[in-house]
């Protein structure tokens, strides 16, 4: 039958059940469920907040199991589960959506059978250990945190699945980091959100993985407040947005150290030496990114690399990438054409 919990508490772990078969009748609403151990749900149709301001489920581990949902509305409403847990696990069986409200911060798993998963950090961050909502072609993921957006743990394993967009937004935090990057595979458009627009240092976004079956930038959007990323996004090597200060420090860096020891160390030489000439060339509108800075390489752009198997080398920056231009002087309708596509 449904089950309407208004208050239950625990000293050690739950286990609350509802239902035999996807139906009314298996349905649980929540009020208040405490627990000092593990909270355990199982509906076999919808597990749904009473609508209220306060917690539903806290527990140091929550384990949320329905046929047909968990919470309604979208993100933010009043009718996502409220939940404060240290650990995470949510999981839909059949066709329904997932919407939790975490109040702090806390490792997360959500997986739906169809449907979308959308689930934010009021006030913390969230580890992604899964989050699966690729199934469908409609199927997409939101995640909101007011501090970070990370990667569970440093390994290479995909953390993030949507047959549709990944909108990805945190207010002062970051998203991934330059030891961790958060990988994810986007159906379509994967889009990264900063709601408060004051610049971080150095990358904001680290990331990995597919946007729209592409490991390119063309599906990769910035969408939050301001006109540009408060930092610098990075995704699969190619790099998004940043101020012109941040990108002007990046280079510098590059040029004067970093550079050297990550090329020395792949080489197995001692001996490096790289100097990229490139400058701002304007603020330009790409697709659908506002304001992001076109960095264009000069054709002086080389370096000379020892330790190499035949000598001494001197290499052509513009032939170790994908020569973004081509053709020699002037470069001008060559620029134009590529910012076109």
């Amino acid at each position: 039958d449904s089950i309407l919990l208004t208050s239950v508490t625990a000293g050690d772990d739950v286990t609350i059940s509802a239902g035999d078969a996807p139906s009314v009748a298996g349905r649980i609403t929540v009020m208040s469920v405490t627990a000092g151990g593990t909270a355990t749900l199982d509906a076999r149709a919808e597990i749904l907040d009473d609508v209220d301001a306060g917690t539903d489920v806290a527990a140091s581990d929550v384990v949320l199991i329905a046929g047909t949902g968990i919470g309604s509305g979208r993100m933010g409403d009043a009718a996502d589960l409220d939940v404060n847990a240290g650990t995470l696990t949510a999981t839909v069986t059949a066709k329904g959506d997932i919407n939790i409200e975490e109040a702090d911060s806390a490792t997360v798993t959500a997986t739906t059978a169809d449907g979308n998963v959308d689930i934010q950090a009021a006030s913390g961050s969230l580890a992604v250990a899964v989050i699966d909502a690729d199934q469908f072609s409609d199927n997409a993921v939101s995640l909101f945190a007011r501090d970070d957006i990370l990667d569970h743990a440093p390994d290479t394993i995909t953390d993030i699945f949507s047959g549709a967009n990944t909108n990805l937004t945190v207010v002062d935090g970051d998203i991934g980091n330059k030891t961790n990057p958060l990988e994810i595979q986007a159906g379509d458009k994967l889009n990264f959100s900063a709601m408060n627009p004051a610049a971080r240092g150095g990358f904001w976004v680290v990331g990995t993985g597919l946007a729209g079956g592409s490991d390119t930038t063309r599906h990769v959007r910035f969408a939050g407040v301001g006109k540009a990323p408060p930092g610098m996004i990075f995704w699969n090597g190619s790099i998004i947005g940043g101020t012109e200060a941040q990108l002007r420090d990046l280079f510098n860096a590059l040029r004067q150290g970093s550079f050297y020891t990550i090329l020395a160390d792949r080489l197995g030489s001692s001996s490096v030496f790289v100097v990229p000439s490139f400058f701002i060339h304007d603020n330009v509108a790409v697709q659908e990114h506002d304001d992001v800075p076109l960095i264009q390489f000069l054709q002086r752009g080389v370096g000379r690399v020892a330790g190499l198997p035949d000598g001494d080398e001197t290499v052509n920056i513009q032939w170790l990438t994908d020569s973004p231009y081509s053709g020699g002087w002037p470069w001008d309708g060559v620029a134009s054409e590529r910012v076109e596509e």
